[in-house]
């Protein structure tokens, strides 16, 4: 038979014995997922030396003895998540070190990654594991491009941890233990996409996210980071998304953001500020980000929201200030943002709203005041808007001024 994928998952294998494959010479994908496999038979492995495609995910698997994989000339995918492997090593994958491209080792139990080496391996995933130290373990991954190392308990970067790694793209260090992140730890220039969400950090030094010239997302969210240097992203130029909402920030500064790109000049889309301790803005917050189509300030303990300082956002369209402190609108915070779409003003504590909040802001298609304390509002508050859709639920209204909603103010109340 020239069988070609064969797919055993989700049965309940103990065990494959060499015979199961050994009359299928044109086997190239084999998969035996979500079974009860203790170990990985050698002899299994030489009766198939044309698998491309070898998936053993959700098993029992403990140990990979070295020459396992010997026969293997042409394996390119191998899947071994969610095993119970507690450390792996250059012998592990003897035989398919020039071939592999693509390996999963996460959900296992791996404390220790010895030096490994695949001149043609771009994807790398070792997520929730139990690494603590792996400095050393990736610098001969030349061709890789995509590094996942979330859900483990590494503690610290050095200098030299991902040297050599020239392709890198995407690397994700999310849920770790890092407490700190010195300049010069990331130095790999075709860095896309950086995941550091859910450590420890506290502080950013100079230069920490230097020189990264491709840099599109950052994502420092869920640390507890109380101050950023100036200089900390200087030269990103192309960054798109940074999150650094659920932290202890109490100030934001445009300085922070200096020289992130040329002249001056950035390319930030998303800015998320949200769960922090922000009280106030400085007025140069935005100076250097022109280019921002969403903000998110929810979260924060502003008592007052500093709206001149958004004024030149000309391509903002998505505004979040629910659950702070905000206590009034008034005349023109609101008014004259050409794009804005979505305002969210939720879970404050807005009493008053000035008849000319929203004035010339006719593209506003939704406004969220609930839960407030509004008890009034004037009947032209919302003159202008087309299609709006306004959420007023959970406030102190007891009545309306006639004409409040008379199209084509409000479309959705």
């Amino acid at each position: 038979m020239a069988l070609e994928y064969l797919d055993l998952s989700d049965n309940k294998l103990l065990n494959l014995p060499a015979a199961a494959i050994a009359r299928l010479p044109a086997l190239n994908r084999f998969k035996a997922d979500y079974n009860r496999i203790g170990s990985i038979n050698a002899d299994l492995m030489a009766s198939a030396p044309n698998l491309e495609e070898l998936s053993l995910a959700y098993n029992i698997i403990r140990d990979v003895p070295a020459g396992t994989f010997d026969a293997l000339r042409r394996l390119k995918i191998l899947n071994l998540f969610g095993n119970t492997l507690a450390s792996v090593g250059p012998e592990t994958f003897s035989g398919v070190q020039e071939s592999l491209e693509y390996l999963d080792l996460g959900f296992n139990i791996i404390r220790r990654v010895g030096e490994i080496a695949f001149p043609h391996l771009k994807y790398l995933n070792l997520e929730r594991n139990k690494l603590e130290d792996i400095d050393g373990a990736f610098n001969l991954l030349n061709a890789l491009q995509v590094l996942v190392l979330k859900g483990n308990m590494i503690g610290s970067l050095s200098d030299g941890t991902f040297m050599g790694m020239d392709n890198l793209i995407s690397l994700d260090l999310s849920g770790n233990k890092i407490s700190e992140m010195t300049a010069g730890v990331l130095k790999n220039e075709y860095l896309n996409e950086v995941n550091l969400s859910g450590n420890a950090l506290s502080e950013l030094g100079p230069a920490t996210f230097a020189d990264l010239s491709i840099l599109e997302v950052l994502d420092l969210s869920h640390n507890r980071l109380s101050a950023i240097a100036n200089g900390a992203f200087d030269n990103i130029p192309r960054l798109k998304r940074l999150r650094l909402n659920h932290n202890q920030l109490s100030s934001y500064k445009g300085e922070f953001f200096a020289n992130m790109g040329l002249e001056g000049e950035a390319d930030l889309h998303e800015l998320d500020l949200s769960h922090n301790e922000l009280t106030y803005l400085y007025p140069q917050s935005f100076e250097y980000h022109a280019m921002l189509r969403a903000v998110d300030f929810a979260h924060n303990k502003f008592s007052f929201f500093p709206t001149q300082f958004i004024k030149g956002l000309a391509h903002l369209e998505d505004l979040k200030l629910g659950h702070n402190l905000i206590k009034t609108l008034d005349d023109a915070d609101f008014a004259n943002l050409p794009r804005l779409r979505r305002l969210d003003l939720s879970h404050n504590e807005v009493e008053s709203v000035a008849e000319t909040a929203f004035q010339n802001s006719s593209q506003l298609q939704f406004i969220d005041l609930s839960h407030n304390s509004i008890s009034e509002l004037m009947s032209d508050t919302f003159l202008g808007s087309v299609r709006l859709i306004l959420d007023l639920s959970h406030n102190k209204l007891e009545a309306m001024a006639k004409g409040t909603f008379e199209r084509p103010k409000v479309n959705n109340l």
